[in-house]
C-alpha cells in the first residue's frame, strides 16, 4: 500500500528536514511512501534546503514532490492541502504538520493494516484515519489522514481551514468509517505551554492569526518580507473567522453538499 504525505511549512526549513525525516526513517517500506511538500514561493531558505533534502529521501526509496507557490498566508492552507490531494499517488493521504515527530517504527505497516482490516469488511468504504499527538489528545484529529475513496466522493481534503473538525463532523454526518492506528508522535505546537515547548516561533504561530501591522512592522517584514508593505497584499492574508465556521455561509452550504455526496454514494 503506498502512503502519501502531505507537507506544508513557512519559513521552519529546520523542522521540515526534522519532521520529514522521523517519519521516512521509521517507516518499514520507504519505497512506498510518497511525500508532497508545499512552500511558498518568497521562502528561498526553505526551497533550497528542500533541494538539499529531495535526494537523500529518494535515496531512501521514497518518493518527493515539491509544490511553490505565491504566499497566501495562513487563512488558506486548506488550499494547499486540496492542491497536494491531486499530486498523491497513493492509497490514502495524511496531512502533517512541521512540528510532528514520529516515533513508532514501522507507523506505515500499522496504516496499512487498519485500512486493510476496514477493507476486508467493506471494500468500498470511505475512511477517516484519525491521529493525535501522545502529547495532547484533543477531541478532533491532529492528524488527519483520508483515503482514495473519500477523495474521490469528497473532490476536496477539505473546504476549509478547519479541516481536523471538518473530517470529524463529516465522518459523523455521513456515517462514514473512522479509525485510529496506534501511532505515537509528538505534535509540539510551539503556542502552548507545556513539558514539550519548542522554542517560541514569531512568525507561524503568531500569524495563523496576522497582528495589525501597524506597530509590528518588524515582525511582517521579517515574515513576508516586503511585500508586506502592500496595504492590498497584506487584506489578502487578513485571518478570517469564517474560514473556521464549516457549517455557515457559503462553506456552510459546501459542507452540506459533501454530505449528501456521501449520502447519496452509500444509499444512506
Amino acid at each position: 500500500m503506498k502512503i502519501t504525505l502531505g507537507f506544508a511549512t513557512r519559513k521552519r526549513s529546520s523542522y521540515m528536514i526534522s519532521s520529514i525525516m522521523s517519519w521516512l526513517t521509521s517507516a518499514l517500506e520507504k519505497n512506498r511512501l510518497e511525500f508532497i511538500v508545499a512552500l511558498d514561493d518568497d521562502d528561498l531558505d526553505s526551497i533550497e534546503k528542500y533541494k538539499e533534502l529531495e535526494p537523500l529521501v529518494k535515496y531512501y526509496g521514497a518518493d518527493i514532490k515539491l509544490l511553490v507557490e505565491p504566499t497566501t498566508g495562513y487563512k488558506r492552507l486548506f488550499e494547499r492541502q486540496n492542491q497536494m490531494v491531486k499530486h498523491m499517488t497513493g492509497d490514502c493521504i495524511i496531512m502533517l504538520a512541521d512540528d510532528f515527530f514520529c516515533e513508532t517504527l514501522e507507523w506505515d505497516f500499522l496504516v496499512e493494516e487498519t485500512l486493510e482490516n476496514v477493507y476486508e469488511k467493506d471494500k468500498d468504504a470511505s475512511v477517516l484515519l484519525w491521529m493525535c499527538g501522545v502529547n495532547l489528545e484533543k477531541t478532533h484529529p491532529e492528524c488527519v489522514g483520508l483515503n482514495k475513496k473519500w477523495l474521490e466522493i469528497s473532490k476536496v481534503f477539505s473546504p476549509t481551514n478547519a479541516c481536523d473538525a471538518y473530517a470529524r463532523d463529516l465522518a459523523r454526518a455521513a456515517n462514514l468509517t473512522v479509525v485510529r492506528p496506534p501511532i505515537i508522535f509528538y505534535h509540539l505546537q510551539r503556542k502552548l505551554n507545556r513539558p514539550n515547548e519548542l522554542k517560541h516561533d514569531d512568525g507561524t504561530e503568531i500569524f495563523r492569526k496576522p497582528p495589525p501591522y501597524g506597530g509590528n512592522e518588524d515582525l511582517w517584514l521579517d515574515y513576508f518580507g516586503e511585500q508586506a508593505k502592500d496595504s492590498k497584499w497584506r487584506e489578502t492574508i487578513k485571518h478570517e473567522d469564517k474560514y473556521y465556521r464549516y457549517e455557515e455561509g457559503e462553506i456552510g452550504e459546501q459542507f452540506k453538499l459533501i454530505v449528501q455526496e456521501f449520502k447519496n454514494y452509500y444509499g444512506k
